[in-house]
This record gives C-alpha cells, structure tokens and sequence, in this order.
C-alpha cells in the first residue's frame, strides 16, 4: 500500500459525541457529527502544514510586525499597486500575518492591533475586487491564498466577522472558476488547483458535495490519459501536447501531496491506483530531470525564462510529504533530498537509465556520471510555447535541443545571457531568431521518436525548421552519447549553418588536442574560429570528440543580457556571464552538409580524456541521408536509424533490411540469441518486417512483428530475439 496511514479512518472511535446544550446532555446525531469531524480534521490538518511549511516563527512574527507597521487604516500598503492586474502581494503578507496571529507559539500571537489590520486588509481585498487579465490569478492564485488564509483564522482568538468571511467565500465561488470546466483551465494541474480550493471553501462552508468533488477532481489528474496531463509513459504535457515535467508537472505533485495530508485520517481515502502513477511519474522522470538541486533546460516549458526558475531546491518539502505517503520509496526520497539540499553531489543515488517519452517526443538518459537530455518535435507535439511575455526566445528549444549536465550548475542563471540561435544541440542559421508562437507551436515533420532497452536508446529527429533541414539522430551507450546529422541544408538566408554542441557556463579551463598537440586555454578570452584538426575538447568534466573533424568555432568569453529581452516582466538590469560556447560551422546555404561528434560527461581531466580517445570504443558505420548506424564496442550494441525502407546495411559480416523507415537496436547476447529493439517513430505502423544476417545465425533471419497502434502506446520500443 502505497498510502500507509492515509486510508485509515478515525470516524470509528468518534460514534455519537455528547455536548451541553442549556443543562441537558444532548446526543447529537450521528451522521451530523461525523460530517463536523471530516471538516474539522481537514481543517486542522490544513493549519498544521501551512505551520509546518512556513518559514520559522521568528522570521515569520518579524515580518508580520513590519507589514503591520506599514499598513495604511484602509488595510492597503502604500508601495502596492492595486489597479490592472493585480500580483499576489497583498495576500502573500497578509497570510504571513494570519500565520502569526493564530500560532500559538508566535510572538505575536492572538494580538489584537494584528487582528485589527488582519480584518482590514481582508475588507480591502474584498472592496477592490481584483480581476486579473490572467485567468491563473482570478482562478488559482487568489482563491487557494483566501482559503488558506480563513482556514488558519478558524485558529485565531478573535474570528473574522461573520459577514466579510461570508462575503469573501462567496467571491471565491463566484470567480474561482470549477475544476471540470472546459479547455485547459480543466485539464492537469489547473484542474487540482483549482479542485483543492474547492476543498478550502467546502470546508469553510461544510458543504458535502463540493467537498466531495473537490477531492475527486483533485486526484483526478493522477490517471493517465492521452490529453493534457500525466502520460502512458509517464511524461507530463500541459497547454496541448507540450512537455511540462518540471512546471506544471510540480503543481501536480503539489497539490496531489497536501491534499492527500488533508484527508489523512478521514474517509477520503484515495485509490491505490493514483498514488502509484504519482509515484512512478516522480521516481522515474521527475526526480531524473533535476541534476543536482537544477532542473535540465528542457523540462520546465517557460520557466525557463524566470529567474533562477531552474532552481528546485524547494522541491524538498513535497519530497517529505511524499515519504509519508509513499513510505515504500522513502530511500529514493532522501537521496534526492541530499542531492537537492547539496549534502550529497549530483551524483548520489541517481539511477542508470534510458527512457525515450515517446507521447512527448522528449529523451532522458540518466547516469551517476552525468544527465544527457533531447528535446523534439513532430506534428503530433507542440514547441515551448511564448506565453503571457514569457519565453520570448525559446523557439529552436525543441529542434534536438540537448542539455549536458555532470554537476547540475551548468546552465544555472545563463539564460539571459545565451545566444538563443545557438541552443546546444541545434543546428541553426546563426543570428536568426523566431519569436515562438503563443501557448506552443507545432512540429512539421513525422519522422521522430526513439527506441529504448532501458539502458541504451537511439533518438531520431527529421528537422525541417527556419528553412533548414537535417537528419539528426542520436546514440545513446553507458559512458558517451554519439551525435549525428546528414543531409544539413538551408533554402533561405545568408547565415552560416552551425550544429551546437554546447553552450554553458565557463567552469573550468578549456582544453584541446588538434593531431595529438595538447593545448591549455585559461580565462574568459578565448576564440578559435573554424579550426580544421580539431580532435577532442574538453572543458568543465565534459569531453567532446570530433572523429571527423569539421571547421570548429570555440570560445569562452563574457556574455551580457537581460531577463527581460526573453521575459516581458523580467528585470532590465543588465546580466553578464562567462559562457563557453562550441560548435561546428557547415558554411553559408549549404546542401549535403553533414556532422558527428561524441560527448563523453564525467571526464576528469586530459589523461581520462587521451585514455577514452586511445580505446575507440565507437565506431560510426554510416552518416548518409538514408542510413545513420553506430557500433559500440565494448557493449556490442548496434544502433540503425533507417530514413528509407529502399536502403539496408550491410559490411563485411552482417546485413539489415527492414520494411519501413525505423529504428533498430541489436544486441548479439551470451546465449547466442540476437536481441533486436524496435520503434516505429512515425506511430503510424502496425506491422514490421526485419530481415537479418549475422554472424552465429544460420543464414538469413527474417521476421515480421506488429507494433503498438493505440494512442497510447503507438511509438513504443518493442523487444524480439532471433536465433
């Protein structure tokens, strides 16, 4: 059971509770009774987290004292701005108030000048009637802080006045929108929002149904779907079919925790079912998307574009809820919390792993070593999306975008600074932007996807984006990934084509081999612009190998920017950072133009590097337009991607044909059997048919295997052994 404690009511020790009434001892009825208790203990439990959760007391009643002394006898602040859109402020210091007026080890507790401005700044509120452009705010945002806020002055010596509390209640019926409406304010995390203020007000009000459906909607989201929300495959996509693991995939974890805490000990008990898919979305995506305390670029949608909107230190407090309500995985829980409150490195507990989100078109190959992820796009899926001024830049995010992560600080606070024509992975025309469209845009090809065994994976991208084109594909093994592209062409511009492969912050001296001379780069001063005989790089314990050369661009210089030139609210202050940047130069309009480069995380230093270069662990068998292979050695793992069904692969000792486009992995095993791992990227297939000679087979093998077809499903990895 995943929900130990939470399942078992207290309702059979209440029975029927007896109580004064004018001298009589009166037994009141039993079902009245236990709907009071249901509230009451919702109630309390409410009260006991935000005390919990809360700063500490000292901080707290200090900074209540100062709200109180700045508060205007209207209940305003004289610094906040209270027409047009409306921020949170107002209610954000007057529940620190609350906090500290109902704790009853605060300083400031039970004070009656405190109360005196509670009352009036709640009576403010209410009279200005916020409405904000932004449905969140009039939906979300205000309610939950206005149930939070009257649940804990339920707490409190002296109560709200009947009529303001009635009043404002009422408001947050009215414009608090319903957790079942349609389009996406009732889909995902908006849904559990909203539904959990839901619980506040049927609370407050002891109103049955609403308690009843607001706990229904707020696990609701929890089971998997096809839409908007938690995956087959346990990805998370919002506004569409956009990726949203970190963001509103936080909200989910948020509020599916504290509401399950609300209802410990009470019949509300949720299904086994939901906090298993809650389990798995956080044991096997969420927490690999974090490196460190920092989530990976790609999986926070426009956060991206919020100051240190990465950072996911505070993710610890949803990790304590979740060990009492998935008391199984507590181990997995703490490692993570000693890796986000950095008494661990990155490294600690992270598992081996290869998923390929094949409902998000989104790759994440985790190691203790380092964090590799690949962002995509296809017409079934949507870019990150520019919404409400946010994320102006963000457009090539999803054209095979790749993060590198070793120690999870590599892009901390960047993001203002990036040149955002050259996100890592990307091949761009340099200098081109294009501002994404609202609430996401979609991808224009269909051949994208990735295939899986759980340890390995190859991922595939047929970019057809800004005017340019390319065959992208990568390979992904236990200590490097290889990066191929073929067929680069562009039909418009005068930009030089560039492929990224990275660009981070400037953590460490740079080194490079050009033909075995080792040279040692230090500072912020660097530039070499398109250098011929490049073998290797290394910079910040990630190496990087070009075994086909290529005009390599490489520098480590100050960058400056601002936050708001990628966030309309952001600061206008300027933003310098020291940013190394590498890249491969394919030329102005090139036509056939093609790259490979290997990525080695977790090298320490330039004799870990000559050590992993001198063992030619890979070996890239093809790079054409039709066929992109790759053999690695030491696993004897074989990665195909097949663009045209018409071309098979063949060498001296083995040979690949296959029926469609797709992607294969082969793996020859001890047993003699050969194991083959198969996806169909174009999620259009039902059938497969392979055909295949290799050494230990007796001649020629040839089979045919239905594939995945459903909605969900379409796009999964499947397994076949020949022998």
């Amino acid at each position: 059971m995943l929900l130990i404690g939470l399942l078992v009511s207290s309702l059979s020790v209440l029975g029927a509770v007896s109580v004064l009434s004018q001298g009589q001892l009166i037994m009141m009825k039993s079902s009245e009774n236990r709907e009071t208790a249901v509230y009451d203990k919702i109630m309390y439990n409410v009260q006991e987290m935000l005390y919990a959760e809360a700063d500490n007391l000292e901080t707290i009643s200090s900074n209540a004292r100062h709200y109180l002394d700045q508060i205007r006898k209207d209940g305003s602040w004289s610094d906040l701005i209270y027409t047009g859109d409306v921020a949170t402020t107002h209610l954000d210091r007057l529940k620190t108030m609350v906090l500290a007026y109902t704790h009853n080890k605060s300083s400031m507790y039970g004070g009656g000048a405190l109360h005196v401005a509670i009352v009036d700044a709640l009576a403010y509120w209410y009279i200005q009637e916020p409405d904000h452009s932004n449905w969140f705010y009039d939906q979300i945002a205000y309610p939950q802080r206005i149930g939070e806020i009257l649940i804990l002055l339920r707490n409190g010596k002296e109560k709200v006045p009947a009529v303001l509390e009635f009043k404002t209640i009422s408001r947050m019926e009215q414009v608090g929108g319903a957790p079942d409406q349609r389009g996406s304010p009732g889909t995902g995390a908006n849904k559990m929002n909203i539904a959990m203020h839901w619980i506040y007000r049927a609370c407050l009000t002891r109103d049955k149904a609403v308690l009843d459906k607001g706990v229904q909607q707020a696990f609701y989201p929890l089971a998997l779907t096809v839409g908007e929300g938690l995956q087959r495959d346990y990805s998370y996509l919002q506004h569409g079919q956009q990726v949203y693991i970190g963001g509103y995939g936080w909200d989910i974890v948020n509020v599916a925790t504290r509401v399950a805490l609300y209802i410990a000990d009470t019949p509300y008990g949720q299904g086994e079912d939901n906090f298993n898919n809650l389990s798995l979305f956080l044991r096997q995506t969420y927490l690999r998307v974090i490196r460190g305390q920092y989530f990976m670029f790609n999986a926070f949608g426009r956060g991206i574009s919020r100051p240190n909107g990465d950072n996911q230190s505070g993710f610890v407090t949803l990790l304590k809820r979740m060990k009492v309500i998935d008391k199984a995985n507590y181990i997995i829980y703490d490692e993570a919390i000693a890796r986000l409150n950095n008494s661990q490195p990155a490294s600690y507990g992270v598992p081996s792993a290869h998923t390929h989100f094949y409902r998000a078109d989104y790759t994440l190959h985790s190691k203790p070593r380092y964090t590799f992820e690949l962002r995509m796009v296809s017409t079934r899926t949507l870019r990150n999306e520019n919404g409400n001024g946010e994320n102006i830049k963000g457009y090539f995010l999803a054209d095979g975008a790749t993060s590198i992560a070793v120690k999870g600080t590599e892009y901390h606070t960047i993001f203002p600074t990036w040149d955002w024509s050259m996100i890592p992975g990307t091949s761009t025309r340099r200098g081109t932007m294009i501002t994404p469209q609202q609430w996401g845009t979609p991808g224009t090809t269909t051949f994208v996807g990735g295939v899986s065994d759980t340890l390995h994976g190859i991922s595939v991208y047929d970019q057809d984006s800004n005017d340019t084109r390319a065959k992208k594909a990568w390979f992904f093994f236990g200590k490097e990934i290889v990066c191929l592209g073929a067929e680069i062409h562009t039909t418009a511009g005068a930009e030089e084509v560039v492929t990224t492969l990275n660009q981070s912050l400037l953590q460490s001296d740079v080194i490079t081999s050009e033909k075995g001379l080792i040279c040692k780069y230090g500072g912020n001063n660097i530039e070499l612009t398109n250098v011929d005989n490049l073998d290797w790089v290394l910079h910040g314990d990630i190496g990087y190998v070009l075994p086909d050369g290529g005009k390599v661009g490489l520098t480590a210089k100050p960058q400056t920017g601002t936050w708001s030139s990628i966030n309309k609210g952001g600061s206008v202050d300027s933003v310098t950072n020291d940013v190394f940047t590498l890249w491969l130069n394919h030329g102005v309009s090139p036509s056939n133009a093609c790259y490979a480069y290997i990525v080695v995380p977790g090298i320490k230093g330039e004799a870990q590097m000559k050590s992993y270069v001198g063992k030619g662990n890979i070996e890239i068998l093809k790079n054409e337009a039709t066929i992109q292979a790759v053999r690695h050695k030491e696993s004897g793992v074989y990665g195909f991607v097949f663009h045209d069904a018409a071309t098979h692969f063949t060498n001296d000792t083995i040979r690949v044909a296959v029926s469609d486009p797709c992607l294969i992995m082969v793996q020859p095993l001890a047993n003699g059997k050969l194991k083959l791992n198969i996806a169909d990227p174009t999620k259009a297939l039902s059938q497969l048919t392979v055909k295949v000679l290799w050494p230990g087979l007796a001649g020629d093998k040839e089979i045919t295997l239905p594939l995945p077809t459903t909605a969900e499903s379409a796009g999964k990895s499947i397994v076949s052994f020949l022998n």
